[in-house]
């Protein structure tokens, strides 16, 4: 099958239009890329998907940074953050924090100081204190397609620090493909939610086992309804030639 072929085939066969969310995707996986970058989420396609160029894209990538509370317990202790804490107009709270004394518990801040970095909680005595937050950090964010054999594509590549300042109602984003099947995830492919960010990047709360207090990533796509013979071929050799 050819490339041509393959986009033939794909204008022929019946699709639905859909959106993955984040809990959808694999989270918390620690591990770096083999170009050293972290690997924050992933999604193995179980069918054919396309991603959509028509419909927004909802990126984002929360900084993570935890403190040890101070003994006097109930308190308000300020904690300083180092990455730019930012009102963000792209991400729904700009701020989280959760305490853990022995139970995991999200809190809400007593204040955020923008301008000042920092965030004033009331907690336990000695307790570990973990914010999420907003970042203006520059940095890079990378949406990478990767084959069943390893081969790897990045399909956008966006600052954080410039999309959390974005309102994604009134300035969207989306994606924008420079080659007709880089767009297409066949089945058994997947994409990755890439960070390279002077900070820890965060998709999971401390617990591990749930989803980020933000929905910070969405993926716009339309899920192909047939199955394509030698699509998997013609994507990987495609990707071989970027």
């Amino acid at each position: 099958m050819t490339r041509d072929e393959l986009l033939t085939k794909l204008q022929e066969v019946s699709s639905r239009p859909d959106r993955l969310p984040l809990r959808d995707m694999t989270v918390g996986l620690d591990e770096t890329t083999r170009d050293g970058l972290d690997r924050v989420a992933e999604f193995v396609a179980d069918q054919m998907i396309v991603l959509r160029g028509d419909d927004k894209f909802v990126p984002g990538i929360l900084a993570r940074e935890s403190f040890t509370a101070n003994s006097d317990g109930g308190d308000a202790e300020t904690f300083e953050l180092s990455h730019d804490l930012i009102d963000s107009g792209h991400l729904s709270t700009d701020v989280s924090v959760f305490v853990d004394d022995g139970t995991v518990a999200q809190v809400w801040p007593d204040s955020v100081d923008y301008a000042a970095d920092s965030v004033t909680v009331s907690t336990p005595a000695d307790a570990e204190v973990t914010i999420f937050y907003a970042s203006g950090a520059q940095g890079r964010m990378l949406l990478r397609k990767v084959s069943e054999k390893g081969i790897t594509a990045d399909v956008i590549e966006l600052d954080p620090g410039l999309v959390h300042r974005r309102d994604k109602l009134s300035d969207p984003i989306q994606l924008d493909f420079d080659r007709p099947l880089e767009p297409v995830i066949p089945e058994h492919f997947s994409f990755e939610l890439i960070a390279d960010v002077p900070y820890t990047p965060a998709v999971t709360v401390p617990s591990g086992d749930e989803r980020a207090p933000n929905p910070v990533v969405q993926v716009p796509y339309y899920r192909v309804l047939s199955d394509i013979s030698g699509a998997q071929s013609v994507v990987r050799r495609s990707m071989s030639e970027a």
